[in-house]
């Protein structure tokens, strides 16, 4: 129409109107798979918004969501760059609307508070590399006394993959002691006998979320086998469920043995 210098006539006018208004009103009731309202909102009505094919079907495009939401992101994702190189100065000036508008306002409130309590921080900093170090400490201490004592000890995690060994249950799954087995699944340490039972017996464990399960159990060597009492306690993670489990394994062999007697 455009081309030729006419009005469009009144009645296509009319018509076009009618089907920009239902597709403004089918945006409007629009809900999400979940049955919520989508809050559509048409930002931009004007004549290049509004496509009209060959066949006569009317159509509303570009509802100008993106370009709302595009610049208040990028000023996020460069306000949370500025604070991670250390720069608290930061704040986000990108104009924002809606749920945007609250993101920034709470990034802004963030790095504010974070900028106010630096020293706090810096303070909290020297007590936490003091806190890790006793807790070093505290690990190493921990970890001799489990080489000390005879019972073989494990820790899994959900998985069964291995956490740590203790000399005691390298000696008693016939692995040798300088070995790395950290990360190893279960079925490795148990492959010369007994892994079926081990299998069942973690399953059951972190299944039904015991706290302490024990079971007997006969393991083999390369000389002989052997008959172990397997205990697991559970490992927990700060209001989480099971995040693993130590494995105690006592050698009753020549206790059985004395009984039978």
């Amino acid at each position: 129409m455009e081309e030729e210098h006419k009005k469009m006539p009144f009645r296509a006018s009319v018509y076009i109107a009618r089907k920009v208004c239902s597709a403004l009103s089918y945006a409007h009731r629009a809900k999400d798979i979940d049955g919520n309202p989508m809050g559509l909102v048409h930002r931009d009505i004007s004549p290049q918004n509004i496509i009209i094919s060959k066949n006569g079907e009317v159509k509303l495009v570009d509802f100008g969501i993106a370009k709302a939401i595009t610049k208040p992101i990028e000023s996020l994702l460069a306000g949370i760059h500025e604070v991670s190189s250390g720069n608290l100065e930061h704040r986000v000036t990108a104009h924002a609307t809606d749920e945007l508008a609250v993101l920034v306002g709470a990034f802004n409130a963030m790095t504010a508070e974070l900028h106010s309590s630096k020293a706090a921080v810096e303070q909290s900093n020297a007590k936490m590399e003091k806190a890790n170090s006793a807790l070093e400490e505290r690990r190493r201490t921990i970890a001799a006394i489990l080489e000390a004592i005879p019972a073989g000890v494990l820790s899994f995690d959900r998985q069964g993959r291995v956490l740590s060994a203790n000399r005691a249950a390298k000696k008693l799954l016939d692995i040798p002691e300088d070995s790395d087995i950290e990360g190893t699944d279960y079925e490795f340490l148990f492959r010369k006998g007994g892994q079926n039972e081990v299998e069942a017996f973690l399953q059951e464990f972190f299944n039904e979320e015991h706290a302490r399960l024990t079971r007997t159990v006969e393991l083999f060597s390369s000389q002989h086998p052997r008959q172990a009492v397997m205990t697991a306690l559970a490992m927990h993670e700060e209001g989480a469920r099971q995040a693993g489990a130590i494995l105690v394994l006592d050698d009753v062999t020549e206790l059985s043995r004395a009984q039978k007697i």
